[in-house]
């Protein structure tokens, strides 16, 4: 027979209370209204002994998918349908790579961890809070992520080395961790954050690189959400010494040392502002965003989280009918105010 116990991750329920933008305006203010106070149920990791877990993260017991393990397929209170399609599913694979882990493990990723933000945000938190109760155990990985460099990078910085496991395989372990998020994606527990914060924060200084304090992440090399007159915008920026790049040309460890040195950073909604995790505290985050944009508040709720000064700038959306891929152009007047912005912050120094 299996054994199944729940461990509080937190001492409770939680609440944050969050800055507002520091240039908010009557005519903004709603659409950060929901965002600056949440409350958030406790989460808790689940310990299983005796299961089964698949190469999707699915875990089973006695015969039974394990409810809790359907978060790692973001599956939100599944019908009996739903966990008999996902037991078949699994049943695919038994006749197939079966093997037995018999240290203790962890399983923490989910559908969407793969993504560069949600890697950084949603699971490399979750993961060094459960390697303070748990620190023996191993964590497994999709086969996927071992060809990402920034998990590869960000993981060995924090020395942790993982066991991948393939779409295949059928694992029998003996002793395994799973877990509920720490918060809801775009929310973060701030106790995790902070402990993240702090243990990158003494990596990134002896280095030879020396960037900017003042950095604007460029979108020109990406799919989506480009801005559409950014030679307009790029010219004023280099008047005021900010330094242009692309995310792309550098690696997950150079992208860490550039930001740990920045101290004014600029960009449009992606995932390269993730990256303010590794700037100093006080630090500015502008961000360029869709006009009426009351959804993606990630990168608000971070900077406060991280204790950033944020500033939101909106732009029209070409793609109106959504509002998270399409491109945005910027008008005349946000141009001069985010000159007007960094002229300030230059006579302020």
């Amino acid at each position: 027979m299996g054994y199944f116990q729940k461990h509080p991750l937190t001492a409770g329920p939680y609440r944050v209370i969050r800055k507002a933008p520091i240039n908010v305006n009557a005519e903004n203010r709603h659409l950060f209204e929901k965002e600056v106070e949440r409350s958030f149920n406790a989460p808790n990791a689940y310990e299983i002994h005796n299961c089964y877990l698949n190469g999707e993260g699915l875990v089973f017991q006695n015969g039974q998918i394990v409810e809790e393990s359907l978060r790692h397929i973001r599956a939100k209170k599944p019908s009996k349908f739903q966990k008999l399609k996902h037991t078949l599913g699994a049943l695919r694979f038994t006749s197939k790579r079966k093997q037995t882990i018999a240290e203790p493990c962890m399983w923490i990723t989910d559908t969407w961890s793969l993504g560069y933000f949600h890697w950084m945000l949603d699971v490399l938190p979750l993961l060094l809070f459960l390697k303070e109760a748990f620190s023996d155990h191993t964590l497994l990985l999709p086969s996927e992520f071992q060809h990402l460099g920034f998990v590869d990078e960000s993981l060995k910085v924090l020395n942790i080395q993982p066991r991948y496991i393939y779409q295949q395989d059928l694992i029998h372990c003996e002793q395994l961790i799973i877990s509920d998020m720490l918060a809801p994606s775009g929310n973060y527990y701030p106790e995790s954050i902070e402990l993240l914060r702090s243990r990158f924060a003494s990596k990134f200084f002896n280095s030879e690189i020396v960037p900017s304090d003042r950095i604007y992440i460029s979108r020109s090399k990406a799919s989506r959400r480009n801005l559409i007159n950014e030679n307009e915008f790029t010219e004023m920026l280099i008047n005021h010494r900010v330094q242009i790049i692309h995310a792309e040309n550098y690696s997950w460890m150079e992208q860490a040392i550039i930001m740990s040195r920045c101290r004014l950073l600029i960009g449009v909604h992606g995932a390269g502002l993730s990256n303010m995790l590794f700037m100093p505290s006080g630090s500015k985050i502008c961000e360029i965003r869709g006009q009426d944009d009351a959804r993606n508040n990630c990168y608000f709720s971070l900077a406060s989280t991280c204790g950033l000064d944020y500033y939101s700038h909106f732009g029209e959306i070409s793609e109106k009918s959504n509002d998270h891929i399409g491109d945005i152009k910027i008008s005349e007047t946000t141009i001069e105010e985010i000159d007007s912005f960094l002229t300030y912050n230059s006579q302020s120094k």
